[in-house]
Order: C-alpha cells, then sequence, then structure tokens
C-alpha cells in the first residue's frame, strides 16, 4: 500500500468508507496504479465526490477501469467482491485481440487461454489457421469471432462450426482459401467444409466476409444459415449469383450490405436489384459500388418495411443511418448518379421522410441538374399536390465543407421541404452502423 501515498489525500478522502482501499489491496501495483489513476482524472469523483464506497460506483466507470488492468489482474479482480465479479463477468472481455506474432509465441497463447479462455466472447485472431482451432477449443464461450488474414479451407471452417456452434457473429477478413490433400469435395468439385459449416452455426445471426469471391468462387450452391439477420460482403466477384443463395435461404434478414461489388463492368445490374427485392424483410439496405444500374427505384417500392437505405460509389468510409428512423442516405461521386436516383426515390417511394445526398466534389453542371431537379419537385408539390404538406418527405443536400471547400450563399434556396446543410458546420452526422463484435465493449 505505499504507492498510495504517491496520490493525493484529497483524491482518497472522497471515499468516507476505506471499502475502496481494501478493494484493490489485492490487486498487482499496475492495477493499483490504473485505478488510482483514473480516479484522479475522473470529474465524477471529483466534482460530486458523492461515492462513499466502490458499491456506488456504476459499472460503466469500474469497467473502464477495469480494461486499463494487466490480463493476470483481470482475474484477481473477480476475486475481490461482488461487484468486482460482476464487472469481470459481464464487461471485461470485450473486443479482445490475440496476435500471434514473434513477439507472443504459441506457449504464451495458450497459457493465457487455458488460464481465461472460458471468459471470453469476443475475440478477434491473427495467426495461423491450426493455431486459431487449437485456441478456440479453450474458448467455447465465444460467440462474437474475427478471423483476420488466415489460411483456411472448407475443413476448418467445420471444424470451427463444431467448437463453436453458439456462435452468434462470424467476421472473416481476408481468407486465403487453400486446398489440402484430405479436402473431402462434391461431384462438381466443390470443397464440402464450407457447406457443412453453414448447416452446423444455426444461431449465426452476423457475419461479414472480406475478399468473398475467394471464398465462394468454385460453389455452385450454398445453403446459408436461416438464423441469418446481417449479412456483410466485400469484394463480390459473383454477387448476382451469391444474392440469389441468400434471397432463398434467409427469409428473415434484416440488413444486408454489399461493398465493391464487382459484375461484369464494376456494376450493379438489373439482376442483382430484382433479387435484392425479393428480400421483403429487410430493413436496411447498403450499397458501396462503382456504379448504379436504373431502376433502382422499384427496390425501395417493394421493400416496405425498409428503414434505413445508404448508397456510395466510393468504398469511403460509411456513416450509416440509424434503424429506428425512416429517411435515406446517399453518397455518390460519380456525377450522374445523384439527380436521378434522388428523383427516382421521390417519386416512386413515399414513404420516406427525410433523404440525405451526401456528394462529392461538385461542378456547375452538376449543380444545375440537381437545382433544376428540385425545381420541378418543388412545382409539383405547390401545383399538382402530389406529396400533401405533412407527408411530402424532406430533402437535404449534405455537403462536406472542410473537403471540397464552401459554397455561395446564393445556392442556398429558400424550399420548405429541401435545405443545404454543411455536414462540417452543423455537426450534423449519422450514427455508425455497427453489429455484434464491432459494438462490443461499448458501456
Amino acid at each position: 500500500m505505499q504507492k498510495l501515498k504517491r496520490y493525493p489525500k484529497n483524491i482518497l478522502s472522497c471515499f468516507g468508507d476505506p471499502s475502496v482501499l481494501l478493494a484493490i489491496r489485492p490487486l498487482g501495483g499496475r492495477a493499483k496504479n490504473a485505478w488510482l489513476g483514473w480516479l484522479l482524472m475522473s470529474p465524477l469523483v471529483l466534482e460530486s465526490r458523492t461515492c462513499s464506497n466502490i458499491n456506488e460506483l456504476p459499472d460503466w466507470c469500474l469497467a473502464q477501469i477495469f480494461e486499463k488492468f494487466p490480463l493476470k489482474e483481470r482475474l484477481k479482480a473477480e476475486q475481490v467482491c461482488k461487484k468486482w465479479q460482476k464487472v469481470a463477468k459481464k464487461l471485461s472481455w470485450t473486443n479482445f485481440r490475440i496476435f500471434n506474432n514473434r513477439n507472443y509465441d504459441y506457449s504464451r497463447m495458450t497459457a493465457f487461454f487455458d488460464l481465461c479462455g472460458r471468459y471470453l466472447h469476443h475475440l478477434q485472431l491473427t495467426c495461423s489457421e491450426g493455431t486459431a482451432i487449437n485456441l478456440l477449443k479453450m474458448a467455447l464461450n465465444v460467440q462474437h469471432l474475427c478471423l483476420d488474414h488466415i489460411k483456411m479451407n472448407g475443413e476448418h471452417l467445420k471444424e470451427l462450426s463444431q467448437i463453436l456452434p453458439n456462435l452468434k457473429s462470424l467476421h472473416i477478413e481476408w481468407p486465403y482459401i487453400r486446398r489440402s490433400n484430405y479436402v473431402v469435395l462434391d461431384r462438381d468439385g466443390c470443397d464440402l467444409g464450407l457447406v457443412e459449416c453453414f448447416k452446423t452455426m444455426t444461431c449465426l445471426e452476423y457475419l461479414r466476409i472480406s475478399g468473398v469471391d475467394i471464398l465462394f468462387e468454385e460453389y455452385s450452391f450454398v445453403q446459408f444459415p436461416h438464423s441469418l439477420k446481417y449479412l456483410d460482403f466485400e469484394l463480390i466477384k459473383n454477387a448476382d449469383r451469391i444474392l440469389s443463395w441468400v434471397a432463398k435461404g434467409c427469409k428473415d434478414l434484416k440488413g444486408l450490405r454489399l461493398t465493391g461489388c464487382v459484375v461484369g463492368s464494376k456494376h450493379l445490374n438489373s439482376n442483382m436489384l430484382q433479387t435484392i427485392s425479393q428480400m421483403k424483410s429487410l430493413t436496411y439496405l447498403a450499397l458501396i459500388m462503382g456504379s448504379i444500374a436504373n431502376g433502382i427505384g422499384y427496390v425501395f417500392e417493394a421493400l416496405t418495411e425498409l428503414q434505413a437505405f445508404e448508397i456510395r460509389t466510393s468504398p469511403s468510409e460509411s456513416s450509416a443511418t440509424p434503424l429506428n428512423e425512416t429517411h435515406i442516405n446517399i453518397y455518390t461521386d460519380c456525377e450522374p448518379a445523384g439527380p436521378e436516383i434522388l428523383f427516382e426515390m421521390l417519386r416512386r417511394y413515399k414513404k420516406i421522410r427525410t433523404i440525405a445526398l451526401d456528394f462529392g466534389p461538385i461542378n456547375s453542371e452538376f449543380f444545375s441538374r440537381i437545382c433544376q431537379m428540385v425545381d420541378e419537385i418543388d412545382g409539383k408539390v405547390r401545383r399538382q399536390r402530389e406529396f400533401p404538406e405533412e407527408t411530402h418527405p424532406m430533402v437535404e443536400l449534405k455537403y462536406n465543407s472542410r473537403k471540397y471547400g464552401r459554397l455561395s450563399d446564393n445556392v442556398r434556396r429558400p424550399y420548405k421541404w429541401f435545405r443545404l446543410t454543411d455536414c462540417i458546420s452543423s455537426q450534423a452526422a449519422f450514427e455508425k452502423w455497427e453489429y455484434g463484435f464491432l459494438s462490443a465493449g461499448k458501456p
């Protein structure tokens, strides 16, 4: 307890009861320093000074301190008191990453998993396929798993599904699929391991695969889990074929995100749009690719449950809309795409209340086309009453002045239902769509 003397007495005097000091007594020196260092900077303690003992501190407060503890000290914290035990079990093992490199060898990794593998719920692995399988055998309670740049074939994925049959979230980042002599093939020469993997994972709700064109290139058909709720594919070479599999197998799919689709000339064709329109249960749809085919308005007309939509013509960082509101986000750096898509949505999808168009560099021709379209729609609103005043959509053009420079005031037209918003000056931003392990660890 000598290390406590280095901290001001007024910090420790915030707690009338000495239970705080007794609570951290079994911990090591680094854990104590993390605890008291946080108290020193915490406005909760310095301003209110109302916490008399550890039981009055909120769980999120203890969770932030807990994340600063070394791995061994996390296990000791469970033996301190019931408060620490609650935090350790519910809030400790989130967004946990294990990297197998020269500085963290296999023996140290297995020793750690043998010690606390049963507590892990969220895990990200970057190692060899054999090491990943052996480590997961010691972490049977993992529910959200990310495999980052791991060379795995279908047989490894099949074994993974047998080890973690109750997995809820799976993220495969750039899989290096390779063949081996013991892989069982079907009559079409396809690996049966991946098919068996999806059959076993009956609880899988979120699936994200980067480099999916490598994974599904040789398959004639793959049955996706019926429990799948959110699907995120990146770099899809045969996107139209894969989407048809999803439409047949996942009747309750709520969210679909396609990034970098490559079909023919990097185009989202009409066949893909027709397949997407068959997914009636979708509430979130994101299409991030080079160009969009005409007729996308029919997708909005068919998807009656759609609450949030995002379209982007460049794979830059996304800022998707929340799922609890009825509006659409459009991101486009492709000049011809913006006005046509916006106009088609206004004509065909009357349920949308807010449409946000986040565009890239604007030249005079592009902006004049948008203004001409707005004038035409505004005339319909006023003369033909196509959109009643209480139901017509609000169109918002979001513009990034920090990236493309400021616009002059004469482009800010005084329409009642149309406004131009600088997303930097107004600090307007939508929440990022996250699910599973992506949102884990946030109190």
